[in-house]
């Protein structure tokens, strides 16, 4: 933060000493560093969740709402076929799924270029949900695949990702008793799957019932 801010003091006083692109180069490379750093203190030190009966579908509208604006400026299609997860509730803690939902709508904006398109399927099954995640971006090879949620690892450019979205993303769903896959093939897009416990069957609605 101090770093930052003495950036920001030089470049108000450096316009016209043809040292600006650098310092800009410079505060972006500085905050960089900063939102790598709070990314990890979040990974290591998350605090405890605080679970109650969710709407699902409106989790999924809040977090979609988030991204609308850079999947609209890169024209990305959006598919939703969420008529299935209508009224079905969760025991959970919205923020966390909100931010795995991000994470996950996130990178498949990033995987796909121009005119690509998104498709966001909901399935209910007879003790859980299961919500599916589609784009026909570039997708990922086996390789990268076998360790896509390993903190750090990251198959985006230099600068422009920590490697811990995925990683923090299965920790919330596993703390929220589900489970998360990626289904992938470089060059074919990929598919997020999370699978959540409904509400009447969630470990700690049936705790708290008995």
């Amino acid at each position: 933060a101090a770093m930052l801010l003495r950036l920001q003091m030089m470049r108000a006083r450096a316009q016209q000493s043809g040292f600006a692109d650098d310092l800009e180069r410079l505060e972006r490379s500085v905050n960089f560093c900063q939102q790598f750093v709070q990314r990890l203190l979040e990974f290591a030190r998350r605090p405890s969740t605080q679970k109650e009966p969710q709407t699902l579908r409106s989790i999924l509208d809040a977090a979609l709402g988030f991204v609308t604006p850079t999947l609209e400026a890169k024209q990305v299609r959006v598919n939703c076929n969420l008529d299935a997860i209508d009224g079905q509730k969760l025991l959970a803690d919205r923020n966390e799924l909100e931010t795995v939902l991000l994470i996950l709508l996130s990178n498949a904006a990033d995987a796909i270029g121009d005119h690509g398109s998104i498709e966001i399927r909901g399935t209910c099954r007879t003790d859980d949900v299961e919500i599916t995640i589609a784009d026909d971006g570039c997708g990922i090879s086996d390789e990268a695949r076998a360790r896509i949620f390993e903190p750090f690892f990251t198959t985006k450019p230099v600068g422009k990702g920590t490697g811990l979205g995925l990683a923090i993303a299965r920790q919330i769903v596993r703390d929220h008793g589900g489970s998360i896959r990626l289904d992938s093939e470089a060059g074919h897009g990929t598919q997020a799957v999370i699978v959540l416990p409904t509400l009447a069957s969630a470990p700690e609605a049936a705790g708290a019932s008995a």
